[in-house]
């Protein structure tokens, strides 16, 4: 009797429906496109020149009381990169729930999913290489998997646009922020690459709201104030310790990161744990200004 190997099948829409996301964390989406970006740049052929533009897509401008023009409701994000692009290896990852094709950078595999728990409508444009010809890449991704997908060859410099829009109405109150907000929130998601020495360069881009950043300045102006490593082994495991001091900020802590391929895996709150650790770091004077200091400290993660 013939036997055979069947692979298990997913049903999209009842995967997306039982993920469960706070309205409070409807940004995820947009982190995860992020992050995958930056993955691209770094497997791409030109890590140092790497370049990830995040643009805020909003509503008609509304008139205010005065007579001026308001920024439009956020209604998705565009973000492009000129990393790897969506080549064969990458496309299949995708096609997969739970790819395992991300596991050295500490991907799950699921990130993608967040997408179409919080936008109804994705769209993706990439450019790859294979072998000495360039192709494009374009589809739509939605609870039916891959959509209208064309491959064609083009002579368009390699990269990716992914496109979030129409948010799910559950979401879109909590995606309303101004873009410092935004800005400030982004890095502090993927902060363990904005301390790493060969960080790509992320720009924030609102149009309508006249803000258009190089998120490593923010980083340095608004968050970071000193940083410090130390490189030391366990049992031959070697492990690198990043001394991060912040300027305080509302809500903000003191926490020990602790980290695997630049993602936290777990932190914890250091205030009451050490005596003396609560409130801000020390005072300090920056331009006539008290400012407060909190160490979010530990990023700890092995260097092997």
């Amino acid at each position: 009797m013939a036997t055979e190997n069947l692979p298990l099948e997913v049903d999209l829409p009842g995967r997306i429906r039982n993920m469960r996301l706070a309205p409070c964390n409807a940004f995820f989406a947009l982190y995860e496109a992020v992050v995958n970006s930056i993955h691209a740049v770094l497997d791409g052929p030109s890590p140092d020149k790497a370049k990830i533009t995040i643009r805020v897509l909003r509503g008609k401008s509304q008139l205010a009381m005065g007579g001026t023009n308001e920024p439009g409701p956020i209604i998705g994000f565009a973000i492009d990169d000129n990393g790897v692009g969506f080549d064969e290896d990458n496309f299949g990852s995708f096609r997969r729930s739970d790819s395992t094709t991300k596991a050295r950078y500490g991907g799950k595999g699921v990130g993608r999913l967040l997408w179409l728990k919080v936008f109804k409508t994705i769209r993706v444009v990439s450019v790859f290489s294979d072998g000495a010809n360039l192709y494009e890449r374009k589809f739509g991704f939605s609870t039916e998997g891959i959509v209208n997908l064309t491959t064609v060859k083009t002579n368009e410099p390699r990269g990716t646009t992914v496109t979030l829009t129409s948010p799910v109405e559950h979401y879109r109150s909590a995606l309303q922020h101004d873009p410092e907000t935004l800005a400030i929130s982004t890095i502090e998601h993927c902060l363990g690459y904005f301390i790493d020495s060969k960080k790509p360069s992320v720009f924030l881009e609102d149009e309508q709201a006249g803000y258009d950043m190089e998120l490593g300045r923010p980083f340095q102006d608004e968050l970071k104030s000193e940083i410090k490593r130390d490189d030391f082994a366990v049992n031959g495991a070697q492990f690198r310790i990043t001394h991060l001091l912040v300027r305080g900020r509302r809500n903000s802590r003191h926490a020990l990161h602790f980290c695997a391929n630049h993602r936290c895996v777990e932190d914890e709150v250091l205030s009451g744990k050490i005596p003396g650790l609560s409130g801000g770091l020390r005072p300090s004077m920056r331009n006539g200004t008290l400012s407060r200091r909190n160490l979010r400290s530990g990023f700890l993660r092995n260097s092997g």
